[in-house]
């Protein structure tokens, strides 16, 4: 799973968090044992099954390499959809999530409420917009965000927190926090403060069972991968 909302331009892990997830994420493909099953899911408001699991390592290559960025944030709706793809037929299972921060939308079954507006500047106070759109109806795909509630999206019922309980019935969720304090991007001139969310990270992959890993560089997250995948392929 990797997230691929606007907070991945960033510039804090060279030459961006994007394309340094791009380059270790074939690596990490390269890396696992020819016989093991790799699938391919991006997210961000929305998710996408890029690759479903397969041995075929190029089509997965290819998919990460074409992978573009969007708004917003849905992790729980991602993470839902990760343990859908990979629920039965494979006997070890495990997903690896690779994101910068927390769930900041919950995807609604349509019809989708309609959130009132919120001025520009109070988003910013709650959550940085993800990133320069304004909270509110979100169109076609139905994720709702309102202000004071963002501590609670992880734990509703498509929460990212709530879906990493239901894995640790048997698929642990390796998370790797990609960023640091300091990342940054800018949105319409406006410069927006995209700080890694290490907790959050954490608190799934605790959840879940798995194991959470933090990079602030290229070479940290190739490491951490390098990790998952030594972890996955042990006996």
């Amino acid at each position: 799973m990797v997230d691929v909302s606007l907070s991945m331009r960033a510039t804090d892990v060279a030459p961006t968090r994007l394309a340094a997830l791009q380059s270790a994420t074939e690596s990490f493909a390269r890396e696992l044992p020819p016989h093991f099953e790799l699938g391919l899911e991006s997210f961000a408001g929305t998710t996408r099954v890029l690759v479903p699991p397969t041995t075929d390592r190029d089509t997965v290559v290819k998919a990460v390499q074409s992978i573009s960025l969007a708004e917003s944030t849905a992790t729980g709706d991602a993470l839902a959809t990760a343990l859908r793809t990979i629920s039965t037929g494979r006997p070890r299972r495990t997903i690896v999530l690779v994101s910068d921060g927390k769930q900041t939308v919950q995807n609604m079954e349509p019809p989708a409420p309609v959130a009132p507006p919120v001025p520009r500047d109070a988003c910013h106070r709650w959550v940085p917009c993800d990133l320069g759109t304004p909270p509110g109806p979100a169109g076609e795909t139905g994720a709702i965000a309102t202000p004071g509630h963002e501590r609670d999206l992880e734990n509703s019922p498509l929460g990212s927190y709530t879906i990493a309980r239901q894995a640790a019935q048997g698929i642990p969720i390796m998370s790797v926090a990609l960023g640091t304090p300091s990342g940054e991007i800018t949105i319409y001139g406006q410069r927006i403060p995209v700080p890694s969310d290490e907790q959050a990270m954490r608190e799934v992959a605790t959840l879940s069972g798995g194991q959470e890993f933090t990079a602030n560089s290229s070479d940290q997250l190739r490491d951490a991968l390098h990790r998952i995948s030594t972890t996955i392929a042990s006996p």
